[in-house]
C-alpha cells in the first residue's frame, strides 16, 4: 500500500493504479484507493477522484474519500460541488468532518449567513461546536463583533446539553479585553446555564 500511496502522492497515477490493482486484501486495497482518491482531489482533477471513489467497495473507506473530494471542492470555492459530495455521505461521522469542512470554508471567505445554515445542519454536537468556534474566530477577525454576538446567542440558545454549552463559552472570551463589563455578565451567564444543565 505504501508504494501505491507513493505513486498517488507523486501523481504517477498509472503505476498507482498498476500497484492497486496488485493488492489482494480488501482492507488495503480501499486504504489505497482513498489515497489516490485524495491525491485527485487534491489535484482538482474531480471525475478521476469520483472514478476511484465509485471503485471503492468499503463503506467506511468510502466514506473518507468523499470527505477529500468535498474539501477539495470547499478548498477552491466550488460550493454547490461540495454540498452534492457531502450529501453522499451516509456516515454522519464523516458527514460532520465535510460539513465542519464547508462551513470552515463559507467563514473565511467572509459568507457569514452560509457558513450559519451550513452549522445549523450539523447533527454532531462537537462537531457544531467546532464549526461555530471557527466561524467566531473568522467573525471577529473580521471586525463582525454584532453580528458575532448574535450568532453566539444564538447558539446558546440552541444548545441541548451541558457538555456542548459550556464548549461554546471559548468563543466570548475574545470580547472581554475590549469590554471588561462583559466579564462579569459572562460569568452570570455560564453560571446559570451550568446550574441550568445541573439541574436537568
Amino acid at each position: 500500500m505504501a508504494l501505491a500511496t507513493g505513486f498517488a502522492q507523486a501523481q504517477q497515477w498509472d503505476q498507482a493504479q498498476a500497484v492497486i490493482g496488485m493488492i489482494e486484501d480488501s482492507f488495503w486495497r480501499a486504504e489505497a484507493l482513498v489515497a489516490l482518491a485524495t491525491a485527485f482531489a487534491q489535484a482538482q482533477q474531480w471525475d478521476q477522484a469520483q472514478a476511484i471513489i465509485g471503485t471503492i467497495e468499503r463503506s467506511d473507506e468510502r466514506a473518507e474519500a468523499l470527505v477529500a473530494l468535498a474539501t477539495g471542492f470547499v478548498q477552491v470555492q466550488q460550493w454547490d460541488q461540495a454540498q452534492a459530495v457531502i450529501g453522499t455521505i451516509e456516515d454522519s461521522f464523516r458527514r460532520a468532518e465535510a460539513l465542519v469542512a464547508l462551513a470552515t470554508g463559507f467563514a473565511q471567505a467572509q459568507q457569514w449567513d452560509q457558513a450559519q445554515a451550513v452549522i445549523g445542519t450539523i447533527e454532531r454536537s462537537g462537531e457544531r461546536a467546532e464549526a461555530l468556534r471557527v466561524l467566531v474566530r473568522e467573525m471577529a477577525g473580521a471586525g463582525e463583533d454584532e453580528v458575532l454576538l448574535h450568532v453566539i446567542h444564538h447558539s446558546w440558545r440552541l444548545a441541548d446539553d451541558r457538555e456542548y454549552a459550556l464548549g461554546l463559552f471559548p468563543m466570548v472570551t475574545g470580547f472581554i479585553p475590549r469590554n471588561p463589563e462583559l466579564g462579569f455578565a459572562l460569568y452570570e451567564a455560564l453560571t446559570w446555564v451550568d446550574s441550568f444543565f445541573l439541574k436537568g
